[in-house]
């Protein structure tokens, strides 16, 4: 609670996960700012500290377990507040540490703020908003849950059924943030092709012909999507060079056994057919992935044919997830699991042709003009870059003594330093 000191409150916000658990933690941000508090990254002068919690894997809730102590040794006058998708999965758990004050599911989040904490939030009509340290980039959250259940997956458990939010809603969200000059929108989801399922005439793809009609957003993304939404009608929004040509559409195994076991609502031949699609349509986009390793059942065999499918599809980059067993999915109950050891060998053998494949994709987009948002600067051999993010979501740096932080700015690189390109 806010109290009678001059010097405003602070609270301290950590989240860990998703895209979709960013753009939360903007409206947690957003909760505390109307009502007075300063949004801070010093916990040691916090009056809260609230953690966004993940829990994909047992690793995220380690994460997160470790956080939560780490809080507390280093303030131990702060009040610590947990939610976000652990504090769904297992409230018990931490609500026995005694480090924990507070733990609040995603159901729950809006009593963060009103009977729990009994915080007044003001009128802000007149208030900018807090966009969590990040002015150049937002994430709007466009839906949440999910019905397909896949056999490896907590999130419908912790996020719910599939639900979308009005496009009203959406589009005045991203007029008021270019009150702070935000350069980027990234819609994000836990099922985004899903949209509108529950409006009249209302899909993803409405949704984006809304936004570029309605908005005068310079950039705008799309964060995760499966191959069975990518149709021609959904492509064609890209013909606006407002939206970014990257596509990040998860993969989770390259052997049709393990993809059936998994539940997924694809085939191999559905994936590929996509992946053709959108580059005869968009030539110049970076395609990214997810890959589960070790799912249960995996053998040699099913890996290389996962090896060999991320191969010849020349991925940009491919996020490499060792499987993680969590209770309340099915496949917690699946025999037949891989070795340790062997699964490590093949989560290295996987991160290495992604550092391949990423070694490749940057060398073909070198000469080749892109758009960059300039964000910050980082020091690397004692020289000072700026770095930021090409329209197809590939890191870059340039070498200026102008402040360029949050501009928008058109490039032709010239070669690479490190996973960077380098402007100049």
């Amino acid at each position: 609670m806010p109290t009678t000191s001059t010097t405003p409150p602070q609270v301290t916000i950590e989240t860990h996960g998703c895209k979709l658990n960013q753009a939360d933690s903007t409206t947690i941000s957003n909760q505390f700012t109307n009502a007075g508090y300063v949004i801070s990254a010093d916990i040691t002068s916090s009056e809260y500290f609230v953690l966004n919690t993940c829990t994909v894997t047992h690793i995220a809730d380690r994460k997160a377990r470790k956080s939560i102590r780490n809080a507390k040794r280093t303030n131990p006058d702060i009040k610590v507040i947990v939610t976000g998708c652990y504090a769904e999965n297992a409230s018990a758990i931490l609500n026995s540490m005694p480090e924990v004050d507070h733990v609040i599911g995603n159901t729950n989040k809006t009593i963060l703020f009103n009977d729990l904490l009994n915080i007044n939030v003001k009128n802000h009509k007149n208030t900018p908003l807090n966009y969590m340290n990040n002015k150049s980039r937002l994430m709007v959250k466009i839906q949440e849950g999910c019905d397909q259940i896949c056999a490896y997956c907590i999130i419908p458990k912790v996020r719910g059924r599939e639900k979308s939010v009005d496009s009203h809603k959406i589009i005045d969200i991203i007029n008021e943030s270019r009150s702070i000059q935000n350069k980027e929108v990234v819609l994000t989801g836990t099922e985004l092709g899903s949209y509108g399922f529950e409006f009249e005439n209302q899909s993803l793809s409405t949704l984006l012909k809304s936004i570029l009609d309605k908005t005068d957003i310079p950039r705008l993304r799309v964060s995760s999507l499966q191959p069975q939404e990518i149709t021609d009608d959904l492509l064609s929004n890209w013909n606006n060079s407002r939206l970014c040509p990257h596509f990040h559409i998860s993969l989770q195994s390259g052997n049709e056994r393990i993809l059936k076991s998994m539940r997924r609502k694809y085939t191999l031949d559905k994936y590929s057919q996509t992946i053709d699609l959108i580059r005869r349509r968009i030539p110049n986009a970076s395609i990214t992935t997810d890959v589960i390793v070790g799912f249960p059942g995996e053998t040699e065999d099913t890996f290389n044919d996962t090896y060999k499918f991320c191969e010849s599809m020349g991925f940009s980059s491919i996020h490499v997830f060792p499987y993680s067993s969590r209770p309340g999915t099915s496949a917690f109950y699946f025999k037949n699991l891989l070795n340790p050891e062997l699964k490590s060998e093949f989560v290295k053998s996987l991160i290495s042709l992604s550092l391949k494949l990423e070694g490749v994709h940057l060398k073909t987009n070198i000469n080749k003009p892109t758009s960059v948002l300039w964000e910050k600067t980082i020091t690397i051999d004692n020289n000072l870059y700026y770095t930021g993010l090409s329209e197809n979501y590939i890191k870059c740096l340039v070498s200026t003594p102008l402040d360029i932080s949050n501009t928008i700015t058109h490039i032709k690189p010239k070669s690479t330093l490190l996973t960077y390109l380098l402007a100049n």
